[in-house]
């Protein structure tokens, strides 16, 4: 976060001339209707049958039942870009199909425009207050952009390489621990609010010793030309815990995210080997929370 704050977002030049299109949008709200569908395919149907003046509304009900549902997106909401972009534009209209955006879930999402309200910023500091705020929603898109750029070029050429053998046995341990204390977590909460497999800030999962089909000398994977076992990347997890990508899943999408996960973990590590190298380990703020933990 420092080093995110220091290097990218402090170095993000915003110009009026970028803040005043935006500003002319920035109180607005748009109303969607949407319908969530499996792949590619569907969406291009819904696309021709939309052509010829077939609702969503109509569509949901011939397949769901019931009319579609919708959503209203505000400019400052945290959306992907390309939906950003969609929707808060000068030349987007009523009725007009946007879509299908893809969603971390793999699924796509199409959505028909069905209105806007504009909020006018009326007094002298209401309308300085949109300013900043505006200003400082693109210096963070602008600096995260710039970050993302910078992690790709950092990992370029960097390869992980799963041991198959391993991996499989290791995956289907990681599945058993993460869905089983996902499963405590439903008998513990109501149904409302763990309706679906959540995978995020679980316990660290580390493979058990007496397992005999995991030999913690085994080799799980190879990155960038060295071999990390087992016990090497169990290590690791103690002070870097899995992370999924994908906030809910089921069993089968388990193996590729975890994939995703353990790329991540690298990914991480290389961004922490820079960080030590630009002397960030000795920032105050660093070792103030150090400080308040010890």
């Amino acid at each position: 976060q420092i080093y995110f704050a220091e290097e990218f977002h402090s170095k993000a030049n915003v110009s009026d001339s970028e803040i005043k299109p935006a500003y002319k949008l920035a109180g607005r709200k748009v109303t969607v209707e949407f319908l969530n569908l499996p792949d590619l395919e569907i969406a291009s149907r819904i696309k021709e049958l939309v052509s010829k003046d077939v609702t969503l509304n109509s569509i949901h009900n011939s397949l769901w039942g019931g009319p579609a549902p919708y959503r209203e997106f505000s400019w400052f909401d945290r959306e992907q870009d390309e939906i950003h972009q969609a929707l808060f534009t000068n030349d987007v209209k009523i009725n007009q199909l946007v879509g299908p955006f893809k969603t971390e879930d793999n699924t796509y999402i199409m959505m028909m425009v069905k209105g806007w309200i504009d909020q006018v910023a009326i007094t002298e500091s209401a309308q300085n207050q949109r300013w900043d705020d505006v200003k400082e929603r693109i210096t963070d898109q602008k600096a995260k952009k710039a970050y993302i750029k910078w992690v790709e070029d950092l990992m370029n050429g960097k390869e992980m390489n799963l041991n198959p053998d391993v991996f499989n046995i290791y995956s289907d341990r990681a599945a058993d621990f993460f869905f089983k204390m996902d499963s405590a977590k439903q008998n513990a909460l109501n149904q409302a609010i763990w309706n679906e497999p959540e995978i995020l800030d679980q316990p660290t999962f580390t493979t058990d010793r007496d397992d005999y089909e995991l030999n913690p000398n085994s080799i799980l994977l190879e990155y960038d030309g060295e071999a990390w076992t087992i016990n090497d990347f169990n290590e690791e997890l103690r002070s870097h815990p899995f992370v999924f990508r994908k906030r809910k899943m089921n069993r089968s999408e388990f193996p590729a995210q975890l994939r995703l996960a353990i790329a991540d973990i690298f990914r991480d590590i290389e961004i922490t080997r820079q960080c030590y190298r630009a002397g960030y380990n000795r920032h105050w703020s660093v070792n103030t929370y150090v400080d308040m933990w010890r």
